[in-house]
């Protein structure tokens, strides 16, 4: 991306040429000698459709994944009005295309009155000195921030513990996001951005904000917090996790049905 800002006007067209008629032929290829394009979500199949992938060849097919045990032993949290502060939990990279920027940006613009009532857990491995301070002053701008340089799945449940509401602030069209499985499977509520998968883990649009919109994540913050937005609701309407053996079983049956077919 940096790289592309400096490149000469007739260079960076070219390049962006080269890369649509690469496209272009990749699309051609898969609609001619692919018999099933499995997508990992609906946004992801969308996409593909979009682009100029047969529709007839496409369909979601949802990643197994050994987190989705906990889907079922664990009790989704109660709404509670009398709950004073909120805690977010970012997992991932501080990058800026997993929106760890716009989330900086989106928590620096929070006024004081809903500042002082979250607090933000971040487990990112740390990034250059410019942004390790702009998390550090957050500190004083909200409740409290808690910080992991970085984590291990074995890590996950005490990093997690403390989390009400797991943050997915993408930019790009991120096809679906192991940490928002990881926390979706956990019983964390996901507040996402509306680009990519994410979203379809909750399936509740009042958790979904517009992509680098700050005055929108503002006001599902606000709503949260104000107790607006139910979670008992939430979790009504949420997808089941898919385990790792139930998306063996799906694999193996849509290669049966190749088989089978004349």
């Amino acid at each position: 991306m940096a790289e592309n800002r400096l490149l000469e006007p007739h260079v960076a067209a070219d390049r962006a040429k080269a890369f649509a008629a690469r496209r272009a032929a990749m699309i051609d290829l898969i609609n001619t000698h692919c018999d099933h394009v499995l997508c990992v979500s609906d946004a992801v199949r969308m996409l593909a459709q979009r682009y100029g992938v047969a529709s007839a060849l496409t369909r979601t097919s949802y990643i197994g994944t050994r987190a989705a045990e906990f889907y079922d032993e664990t009790a989704p949290a109660q709404d509670n009005p009398q709950k004073q502060t909120l805690t977010l939990g970012y997992l991932g990279y501080m990058r800026r295309d997993k929106g760890f920027f716009f989330l900086l940006d989106a928590l620096e613009a929070l006024p004081p009155d809903l500042a002082a009532r979250l607090r933000i857990m971040v487990a990112a491995r740390a990034a250059d000195p410019a942004t390790m301070a702009r998390l550090r002053a957050l500190g004083d701008h909200l409740a409290e921030v808690i910080y992991h340089d970085g984590y291990t799945h074995a890590e996950l449940e005490a990093i997690l513990a403390p989390v009400d509401i797991g943050v997915v602030p993408v930019l790009w069209h991120d096809n679906l996001p192991q940490v928002a499985i990881e926390m979706h499977a956990r019983r964390i509520p996901l507040l996402t951005a509306a680009r990519g998968g994410a979203p379809e883990l909750g399936n509740c649009p009042e958790m979904v904000f517009a992509p680098g919109d700050v005055a929108d994540f503002a006001r599902r913050i606000q709503a949260l917090l104000a107790g607006e937005i139910s979670m008992q609701a939430y979790w009504h309407g949420a997808m089941r996790p898919v385990t790792v053996p139930e998306h063996l079983v799906e694999l193996l049956e849509i290669y049966e049905e190749h088989e089978a077919a004349p």
